[in-house]
């Protein structure tokens, strides 16, 4: 699953240097902060880059971007049987996510020697799609470009992070609220998480915070395994308009195997109370595309940042 923590080193770089990239580029285009993505995409000096807005059905794609030859340019197709609105957060998501293929040079370079494959992208699918590094990268660019992390530290602040907070975000940068989440959880340096599950209660992807992966190593795996009356499995089983949040109590054994498996180091009594500390599970309905779960929490932040003895204390909020 994506998440914090595991990325091997020299990735890491590479991901960060992707994030400069996209973060420079809505920095030269961004008229305060308002970026057009599509007017972007066809501002791009060295080729003639296009977009178009087609129907392709429900299980197509959410966007392609394939090579012209005859023009050396590059065309972008955005599927709106899955994006819906041309100026929904998903559509934007969907047009910097293929705005990352042609910015990043071995992407653009792979497109050009590979005319006669098709390159289908999906929104954050699922982890075994998310396993190609190039899509992970084109989200990445994607997830930076439309929300550069000075932009989201300087107008939020330091609040506790929660599922209304998710809400918030995406409705002032117009982001999807997959992609709103995935950059709350990025910047945090307190504890919270994300999960993502597709209709039929598949779990698709999460990401955790890096002091909640430094913790607790994974996230549940199996949507079957929640608990019937949770706000997660309630949204499963009747779902909501898209950005409904249903909230509840739960317990971190029940959000992280590694808790319940007893993986941690040190004294029996911080596994314990590592494993039975009280974490707010917000459920946020995204519409047909199923439910995300915001894992949060003041009673979780207070264990999870407490100094060790000697140690300083530690600041809460965006890094």
């Amino acid at each position: 699953m994506m998440m914090a923590g595991n990325t091997p080193e020299w990735m890491q770089r590479r991901l960060d240097r992707i994030a400069e990239m996209a973060e420079f580029l809505a920095s030269r285009y961004a008229d305060g902060r308002k970026l057009n993505v599509q007017e972007v995409i066809e501002r791009q000096p060295e080729h003639k880059v296009t977009c178009s807005f087609e129907s392709y059905g429900e299980e197509a794609f959410d966007g392609l971007i394939e090579y012209v030859p005859r023009t050396d340019g590059f065309h972008i197709h955005c599927n709106m049987d899955r994006c819906d609105r041309v100026n929904s957060g998903r559509t934007r998501f969907t047009l910097a996510h293929e705005l990352g293929h042609y910015q990043i040079d071995e992407h653009r370079a792979w497109l050009k020697a590979h005319t006669d494959v098709l390159h289908p992208c999906f929104c954050f699918r699922s982890d075994s799609e998310r396993k190609v590094m190039q899509e992970r990268e084109a989200d990445h660019f994607a997830a930076h470009f439309l929300l550069p992390t000075g932009w989201l530290k300087k107008d939020f602040g330091m609040p506790a992070p929660d599922g209304q907070l998710v809400i918030d975000v995406a409705c002032k940068y117009r982001l999807s609220l997959q992609a709103a989440a995935l950059r709350i959880v990025q910047v945090e340096s307190i504890p919270c998480a994300m999960v993502v599950w597709a209709p039929n209660g598949r779990r698709a992807w999460g990401w955790m915070s890096d002091r909640v992966f430094r913790t607790y190593f994974g996230l549940l795996k199996h949507g079957q395994r929640l608990p019937k009356e949770c706000p997660t499995r309630r949204l499963l089983d009747n779902p909501r308009p898209a950005g409904e949040i249903i909230r509840d109590k739960t317990i971190a054994e029940t959000w992280f195997p590694a808790a319940e498996e007893d993986q941690f180091t040190g004294d029996a009594g911080i596994r314990r109370e590592r494993r039975d500390v009280i974490v707010n599970e917000h459920a946020i309905s995204l519409g047909r595309f199923g439910v995300m779960t915001f894992l949060c929490g003041n009673e979780w932040i207070r264990l999870l940042c407490a100094p060790s003895k000697g140690e300083a204390p530690r600041f809460w909020g965006f890094r």
